[in-house]
């Protein structure tokens, strides 16, 4: 699945385990949904100390209906800015993992892990 601005947590999570259900053995796999599982539950109970004043009423009246409304968020309100040389080399379709922070109400490319191109 590819991944856009409106891809939740869920939604990411999902997507890697059914990559991940084609190689890995049932034990294997029931190990990782036991890790995701965990994570889900890390991210719905600390996540939301992390959250700008914005999200965090979006998650306070999300939260009313649902316990797990952040891990039901989308992704980035993008666009992140990148250097030209970056722009240049990437292909519309390519997922690229990216460490953001958000600095002075912008967010800034931290660091760049791996480059999946399509």
């Amino acid at each position: 699945m590819p991944r856009t601005p409106t891809t939740t947590i869920d939604q990411a999570l999902e997507a890697f385990l059914a990559d991940q259900r084609e190689r890995l053995s049932t034990r294997t796999l029931r190990n990782y949904e036991d890790v995701i599982d965990l994570l889900r539950h890390c991210l719905n109970g600390y996540g939301p100390n992390l959250l700008d004043e914005p999200d965090r009423k979006r998650w306070e009246e999300a939260y009313q209906d649902d316990e797990e409304a952040f891990c039901h968020f989308t992704g980035v309100d993008g666009p992140v800015r990148v250097t030209r040389q970056a722009s240049d080399l990437a292909k519309p379709g390519w997922d690229v993992t990216l460490t953001l922070i958000r600095h002075r109400g912008t967010w800034k490319v931290l660091e760049v892990g791996n480059v999946y191109p399509h």
